[in-house]
């Protein structure tokens, strides 16, 4: 069948498989009930292994200014933490209770985001 989607596949085999069972017409009852994870699992035993995997494979490219702009954005954290660990070893550092609040407030209502 060669498609590079093994559930696509999957899903031929079984359309082809019902259907060279009795053409179009289909008695269901109790007794000729399908339960659809054997159906599906029955299926799937038929995958190689090598289109398993092609369904597997996920793959991310990032580019060369991404990882610079990340490079930089994690300089300027770090040296945003030393700055505060300084000021608070130094007793400089000032907390607004209001601006925690909002903040705390904020994230509540935005579902921690």
């Amino acid at each position: 069948m060669g498609s590079k989607d093994p559930l696509i596949d999957c899903k031929k085999r079984f359309i082809k498989k019902m259907s060279s069972k009795g053409g179009g017409n289909m008695k269901i009852n109790s007794s000729q009930s399908m339960v659809p994870h054997a159906v599906y699992k029955a299926t799937m035993a038929k995958v190689t292994p090598e289109e398993h995997q092609l369904a597997k494979k996920d793959q991310v490219e990032i580019s060369s200014d991404a990882r610079k702009l990340n490079e930089e954005i994690a300089a300027a954290k770090e040296q945003r933490i030393q700055e505060l660990k300084t000021q608070i070893e130094n007793g400089t550092y000032e907390l607004d209770p209001e601006k925690t609040a909002e903040a705390i407030l904020r994230s509540w209502t935005k579902g921690g985001k």
